[in-house]
């Protein structure tokens, strides 16, 4: 079953820290637009985040422009996805995939 939370931290007397999956969205949105090559569908539903038992998986959705490498474009993302959410969030993503839904001419 998936969660919309990833917890931060434990209960405590005071309460729970968590984020919501939205916030991981933005993320991913952010490093998008930080890679050279990677145009964004058009369609708002090209990030998909799954949050099973606390750990977190990524699933996005790209346009490679033409004259870029695939392989190097899909490999940057997947390490600033991973680098950006560390950076931001002190989470450690458990699987990024990048799915290639098109080129861009």
């Amino acid at each position: 079953m998936t969660e919309e939370y990833v917890l931060l931290k434990d209960s405590n007397e005071i309460g729970k820290i968590a984020l919501n999956k939205s916030v991981f969205s933005s993320i991913v949105n952010i490093s998008l637009d930080e890679i050279e090559g990677v145009v964004k569908p058009e369609k708002d539903d090209h990030i998909e985040i799954k949050v099973i038992k606390n750990r977190l998986e990524i699933t996005v959705g790209v346009i490679v422009k033409n004259d870029s490498n695939v392989k190097t474009v899909c490999e940057n993302l997947q390490k600033k996805i991973f680098d950006n959410i560390l950076d931001m969030t002190n989470i450690k993503a458990k699987t990024i995939t990048v799915d290639v839904l098109g080129f861009s001419y």
